[in-house]
């Protein structure tokens, strides 16, 4: 089209009717004819004119990437109208750097009003250069500005190639490493004061720095989570090394620095520091300082971390859990105990913790835990949790019941073994403790009727011997041999053998079992008249006898 076409087209952007000044800047828009008359008439209306026009001028500018409407389209950034701020914004984007020393210069003298749409647009133009004075704006503005600035330079961020990020972060650094060592320079209470006029900035900052999501920003982000400044800066600064930190395994520092904020008692700091440790990959070594968080006095915080501690594979987590069931006091003892009901990685922690427990009721609690994973112990460890059960179990010292159980379980046969040992051990110096282990060995399914007979001897030395019926019914000893019998054991042979036999256990014995009808105890007191003579037990044993019909068997 010819150049006075175009001129006549621009000319009807001063047409009385608004119709005619916004199709003429939709056709000057479509031609790209930039001459300096066609910007000068687009650059006259956007000022003066009504919203229709002005967003068809701005878009017509933004077409012909017109640089000399660069102030023209600065100032409708801050227009009242919705749509004219959208379109300002776009046009600005499209002039690209050439709209920054524009940007700059009427910041300057901006309103808060205008300062804060001058700052959204400074975050839609991107780059560098932009960044750079958008940080430098922050002096000027509020916090909630600064931070909406920060928001609006996310896609900017995102879509920035990788030289573009790197010079976005090292901006960053620069801004904040200023910004860092102010809260430093003076006493605490004068601190504060002078921090709270830059929380804003700080905060936008470390906003744009998570955006980034590189972890070579985690140590500037860990400086500004430190405790003693203020709240929502540290909040910030680990709301971005979550991101910073994301697919990495964090390390000591980072998890020392996330616990202290989750430990603090401003609430809202602690919910986000929780937040990132949960969505954190923590290297083994700082288990253990995540699992001092079992121990804060507010529980719920004690409960989100055993809930992270639960979710992680790491043998590291296990053990840290092991040590708050087995150190802490009970309700955190327990957390621990729950976050622990389905790892099959804590067997080895749990068995170690259970052989150096002394606590009765600590030792159930951990051995409630440790019985479901008992075949996954090692020889090694089971051994040493029997040896540990049975010393105890040998001074008579509480808590054994729940290590033994164990240890049974882990090793059945060599249990039976050392049990059926200890109680020979102690058969003559401590009777009474020896019949308690066999009893122990006797519940087993490993027992002998070796093991029972022993148990019943032990028993019969306990026993009263009173033959009243009432006595009888309630006598252990009788029931065990009464048990052996069934099994077709050859009880006469036995008490032949056994020289601790005396008549009357051998009396007690026939007469019990002769009222009941068993051929062995006719046997027995047919024993004790051949062993008795003339004695009285003699006599009592004869008549028993013949009172039940067997003298002459």
């Amino acid at each position: 089209m010819s150049a006075n076409a175009v001129e006549r087209i621009a000319a009807l952007l001063a047409h009385p009717e608004a119709e005619r000044r916004a199709a003429a800047a939709i056709v000057l828009g479509e031609l790209g004819e930039a001459s300096p008359k066609v910007v000068r008439a687009l650059c006259a209306v956007v000022p003066t004119d009504g919203p229709l026009v002005q967003r068809h001028a701005l878009e017509a500018l933004a077409a012909l990437g017109a640089a000399d409407a660069a102030e023209v389209v600065v100032a409708a950034c801050s227009a009242r109208d919705a749509g004219v701020r959208e379109a300002a914004l776009a046009a600005l984007v499209r002039l690209g750097k050439a709209a920054l020393p524009a940007l700059k210069a009427r910041m300057k003298q901006a309103t808060p009003e205008e300062h804060r749409a001058l700052e959204g647009a400074l975050a839609r133009l991107g780059g560098k250069q932009a960044l750079g004075a958008l940080l430098a704006s922050f002096d000027e503005t509020d916090d909630e500005a600064a931070v909406a600035a920060a928001v609006a330079m996310r896609p900017q961020i995102r879509e920035a190639d990788a030289r573009t990020r790197g010079a976005y972060l090292a901006e960053l650094e620069r801004f904040l490493a200023r910004r860092g060592k102010e809260p430093r320079a003076a006493r605490e209470a004068e601190r504060r004061d002078k921090a709270a006029g830059t929380t804003g900035a700080v905060r936008a900052a470390l906003k744009m720095v998570g955006y980034l999501e590189d972890e070579r920003a985690a140590p500037l982000l860990l400086e500004f989570a430190r405790p003693g400044l203020p709240a929502g800066v540290r909040q910030e600064a680990l709301i971005a090394l979550r991101f910073a930190s994301a697919g990495k395994k964090a390390d000591a520092k980072v998890v020392d620095a996330l616990v202290k904020a989750a430990e603090d008692p401003d609430r809202a700091l602690a919910q986000t520091a929780l937040m990132t440790l949960s969505g954190l990959s923590v290297a083994p070594g700082a288990a253990g300082r995540l699992a001092t968080l079992l121990r804060h006095p507010e529980e719920a915080r004690a409960a989100a971390v055993a809930e992270m501690l639960a979710r992680r594979d790491d043998e590291a987590s296990a053990e840290a859990l092991v040590a708050v069931v087995a150190q802490a006091e009970p309700r955190r003892a327990a957390l621990a105990a729950h976050a622990l009901a389905h790892r099959d990685d804590a067997a080895g922690a749990l068995a170690a913790a259970l052989t150096a427990c002394e606590d009765a009721e600590r030792a159930r609690l951990i051995a409630d835990l440790l019985r479901p994973l008992a075949s996954q112990l090692s020889a090694a460890a089971g051994k040493k949790l029997l040896d540990h059960a049975l010393e105890r179990l040998a001074r008579g010292d509480r808590g054994w019941e729940a290590t033994l159980e164990v240890a049974r379980d882990a090793a059945p046969v060599l249990t039976a073994e050392r049990l059926r040992d200890l109680a020979q051990k102690l058969g003559r110096s401590k009777p009474e403790r020896a019949t308690q282990i066999l009893r122990l060995l006797c519940r087993s399914e490993l027992a002998t009727d070796a093991d029972r007979w022993a148990l019943a001897q032990g028993e019969l030395q306990r026993s009263p011997k009173d033959v009243a019926r009432a006595a009888r019914e309630g006598d252990e000893a009788l029931a065990l041999v009464a048990g052996l019998l069934r099994r077709g054991f050859d009880l006469l042979a036995a008490l032949r053998r056994d020289k601790s036999a005396d008549l009357d256990t051998l009396y007690y014995l026939g007469f019990h079992f002769a009222e009941h009808g068993e051929p062995a105890g006719n046997a027995l007191l047919r024993l004790v008249v051949e062993r008795a003579g003339r004695a009285k037990i003699g006599r009592m044993a004869r008549n028993k006898l013949e009172l039940a019909g067997g003298a002459d068997d």
